[in-house]
């Protein structure tokens, strides 16, 4: 068996040779000859310590002195103290067991009352923990939220005159951080930081526990410096923790006011606070005030209105339509969702969706707006009215829904419906919050059949990998990128640049929120197939939609299903292949036979003439590769063949031709383009030795354009990271590589500068804005010529730039650099003299972390701008 471990404190050697007789029979003895080397074994080995034997007069420190040390490092919480003293006697005993020792023992040491005593404070001791284990959450060690709560109140009621904050501690993206190193590291960083509140905890009025998952509860005195260094020492032990991926901390604190409100209610108001702060850059502290406490007053008011909403009807599905761009006919729709509520009117979805998508309730809603938009489509084929087909959104929540492909085949047997009348839209943010399951049930809805697009696309950084990984069917351009037009340098070029990659790669384009004439110019000028805003139309009852769309010419892909009639131009033959094929012959049997050799390869598409299959692909039709007969009346296929190839977006389609064994019109037909010939009349073993001869260069052409690709969205990723006017950094990514460096580098030293241009409003307003723009280049290029290569430069915004200069200075040598820097910067436009004053802050005296060294680079710079023009300051927290 184990032997229990004591530590004695003695200073005597007689002694300690007294208690190691007497002892080591039964006990691991540690020995400790004054109180600091006996606090640093504590410290070293508190949890594994039975019990302290602490003499009480020694030099250095002494027992008193131990004892007090032991409460304000709550070490007497985990080991039991014995004291031992010759004095005793007096009023020793008192003052020792009012510091917290346990029991007292006289010297010279009786070897059997020392033996009991020692026995009977360790068996007290552990059954004491046998008690305190239920109280402790068992990864942690701190308290649970029951003993927490209970703990909290004895502290309030003990210590009225003082007042009390609740601080709650959340680690942002504490899932990512299980997902890639696994539940054991992460239940190590959770007893790291639980081990770090100890130890800034130190007073006997603080509490600590851990409520769940990685959320920690903190009750303490509210004092000036208290939670402030809480949060430094959290936040730069946080920072030096071994880990790739950086460990944020959000703080959300309440400053108790109403003592008798439940602590549970005290912790679910420092919660709301932090929640403020989730997911926002550099927003680490939230206080609790009475905006979110309204806040929470309409969240409440929202939840218990939510459910019987859903049961009384209030809820209501309005849609509002897609229209193609170039004929401006209606192409589809966008099922939206309003809460008509009976006192409060109608709600914007914006005040209750965020709601629900928090309090789960969203699943709940997705599901009705659903089955309503699948029993309208229903009314109108049932009705033999016009329809489009309508896409429905589905949250983020929606992508953990077991057997989501299965819920919408469910409801489309349901109505009697096929895939291709609904559409499934999904948004960046869900491949954001978690990419693994929206790629897995983004390809199950695809492999069930239906249609996906990309909702809100470019927002982020992450559009590019969706596009990379995700089986898109449609992307939906974001409409805040098209509301800027006109208002921000470089928004056509992105534009561009989403239109471009989005042919590249075969996908159709729909911008929503189009509201001018001029905007829909724009998106026409780029080839966008659909649009959809108030320029069109607003959302609206399904009703009043019903009425607009049997009112409307309608442009989409008719029912896949054969239509018979002298009047057919399109004929669309639903095989359900990947692989489409336009087969143009104004002859029905020459079609029919093109369709059967290929039904198994192919959904064959078959157009009466050339102008037909133009218009086929004016209305947003597909094909993969073109079978065209030469000889048609009206317009023959030299002219169709022609009007292909002078059309961007269907240039690079295959065309096989077929006509009479005429080698002046085959040659005549491969000079307009064509890829291949087929001649008249064919065997089904030509027919399929041309096709398979044109697929396979198809697929090494496949292969260059892919290389292009992924060139093309090299560029964008640069755009996403580059100033589009000086071609500098812009402020996102520059914030990014400065965290990167500092993490890497954190034992190097560098500088962080800040800089201003000085008269740059009188520029803009006495020589207009394009000057303007010419004045900043020209300081970027002063900029580049003065920094190394391998220093991060950014324009910030504005007239502003800031700099990190890699390299390790002092102060003389950064002086001598910043000189240089204003040097640069002197030159006069017209009448105005342009200089520059600069701030800066040096790592790691003045900050290891980007936010410290922006905000003390920043003061820096404002005391250089008070000193007058062309001035530069270096950050000393004494003087600024």
């Amino acid at each position: 068996m184990r032997k229990r471990k004591v530590l004695v404190v003695e200073d005597q050697k007689l002694n300690r040779a007294v208690l190691k007789e007497i002892l080591e029979s039964e006990y691991d003895v540690l020995y400790a000859v004054n109180g600091k080397e006996a606090l640093d074994i504590m410290n070293r080995e508190g949890r594994h310590l039975s019990l302290v034997l602490l003499d009480i007069v020694m030099p250095v420190m002494d027992g008193y002195e131990v004892l007090k040390a032991m409460e304000r490092r709550k070490l007497l919480e985990q080991i039991p103290v014995l004291v031992a003293s010759q004095r005793f006697g007096d009023d020793s005993e008192l003052q020792a067991l009012l510091l917290g020792a346990g029991d007292y023992v006289s010297k010279p040491y009786n070897p059997a009352v020392l033996k009991r005593r020692i026995k009977n404070q360790i068996r007290m001791h552990e059954a004491l923990m046998q008690v305190t284990v239920l109280e402790k959450d068992p990864v942690t060690g701190l308290y649970n939220k029951v003993s927490f709560n209970n703990r909290a109140v004895n502290i309030f009621e003990k210590y009225s005159e003082k007042k009390f904050d609740v601080i709650v501690i959340d680690i942002e993206h504490f899932k990512l951080y299980n997902s890639y190193y696994g539940f054991a590291e992460g239940d190590k960083l959770l007893r790291h930081i639980a081990e770090k509140l100890i130890e800034l905890l130190f007073d006997k009025v603080s509490l600590c526990a851990r409520e769940y998952g990685d959320r920690f509860l903190i009750i303490c005195e509210r004092k000036k410096d208290y939670f402030p260094k809480l949060y430094e020492g959290l936040t730069k032990d946080m920072e030096q923790y071994p880990s790739d991926i950086k460990i944020h901390l959000k703080f959300g604190v309440y400053e108790i006011t109403d003592y008798t409100m439940e602590v549970t209610g005290m912790c679910d108001l420092a919660v709301c606070a932090m929640k403020r702060g989730k997911g926002v850059y550099d927003r680490n502290v939230v206080y609790y005030d009475e905006s979110i406490e309204d806040e929470l007053f309409w969240e409440q008011q929202i939840t218990d209105d939510m459910e019987p909403a859903l049961h009384n009807g209030e809820f209501q599905v309005y849609l509002q339509p897609k229209y193609d761009i170039f004929t401006e006919k209606m192409a589809g729709a966008e099922a939206l969702v309003r809460w008509v509520h009976p006192v409060k009117g109608i709600i914007p979805p914006d005040k209750f969706i965020p709601i629900f998508e928090k309090n789960g309730f969203i699943t709940e809603l997705d599901m009705y707006v659903w089955d309503k938009t699948c029993e309208l489509i229903n009314e109108w084929i049932r009705e033999d009215n016009k329809y489009v087909p309508v896409s429905v959104n589905v949250s983020r929540k929606d992508i953990y829904r077991q057997n989501l492909p299965e819920v919408f085949l469910n409801l489309l047997k349901k109505y009697h419906l096929k895939q291709k009348y609904l559409h499934i839209e999904i948004t960046e943010s869900a491949y954001t919050e978690d990419p693994e399951q929206l790629i897995k049930v983004v390809n199950q809805l695809k492999e069930a059949g239906f249609t996906i697009e990309m909702d809100d696309f470019g927002t982020g950084y992450s559009s590019l990998n969706m596009l990379a990984k995700l089986p898109i069917d449609i992307l939906k351009l974001d409409m805040k990128i098209i509301q800027s037009y006109g208002q921000q340098n470089g928004t056509r070029s992105i534009i561009n640049f989403i239109m471009g990659l989005a042919k590249w790669m075969n996908l159709y384009v729909v911008a929503e929120g189009v509201e001018t004439k001029e905007q829909l110019e724009l998106l026409k000028s780029m080839d966008c197939n659909y649009a959809q805003g108030y320029y069109f139309a607003k959302p609206m009852p399904e009703n009043d939609f019903g009425d607009k769309l049997q009112n409307a010419e309608v442009s989409h892909m008719p029912d896949a299903e054969e239509i018979t009639g002298d009047d057919v131009q399109i004929l669309v033959r639903d095989y359900d292949k990947d692989q489409i094929m336009l087969v143009i012959d104004d002859q029905s049997m020459n079609r029919a036979i093109l369709a059967d050799y290929f039904k198994d390869s192919f959904s064959v598409v078959e157009a009466t003439n050339g102008e037909s299959a133009l218009d086929y692909f004016k209305r947003g039709g597909k094909a993969d590769i073109i079978m065209l007969d030469i000889y048609m009346p009206r317009m023959d296929g030299f002219e169709v063949l022609a009007k292909l190839k002078a059309d961007s977006s269907t240039m690079d389609i295959p065309v096989i031709v077929a006509s009479q064994a005429d080698d002046s019109t085959i040659i005549r037909a491969i000079r307009a383009g064509a890829t291949d010939f087929v001649t008249k009349p064919f065997t089904r073993e030509d027919a399929f030795h041309c096709v398979n001869h044109v697929l396979a260069d198809l697929s090494s052409r496949i292969k260059k354009e892919d290389e292009e690709i992924r060139s093309r969205m090299s560029v964008i990723e640069k755009m996403a990271m580059t100033d589009f006017l000086t071609g500098l950094w812009n402020r996102a990514y520059f914030v990014k590589q400065v965290e990167t460096y500092l993490k890497e580098y954190s034992d190097k030293e560098c500088s962080f500068v800040m800089i201003d241009i000085d008269n740059f409003k009188l520029i803009n307003d006495r020589m207009g804005h394009l000057t303007g723009d010419r004045v900043l280049q020209h300081i970027a290029d002063k900029l580049k010529k003065c920094f190394r290569e391998e220093d991060l430069l950014c324009r910030m915004g504005g007239d502003e730039f800031a700099v990190l200069l890699k390299a390790g200075m002092n102060k003389k040598e950064l002086m001598e650099r910043l000189d240089a820097l204003h040097n640069s910067i002197r030159f006069r436009v017209g009448d105005i003299w342009i200089t520059c004053s600069s701030g800066t802050a040096v790592c790691p005296a003045d900050g290891t972390d980007f936010v410290s060294l922006y905000k003390h680079a920043d003061k820096a710079l404002f005391k250089a701008k008070r000193q007058g023009k062309d001035q530069n300051r270096i950050y000393i927290e004494e003087n600024l």
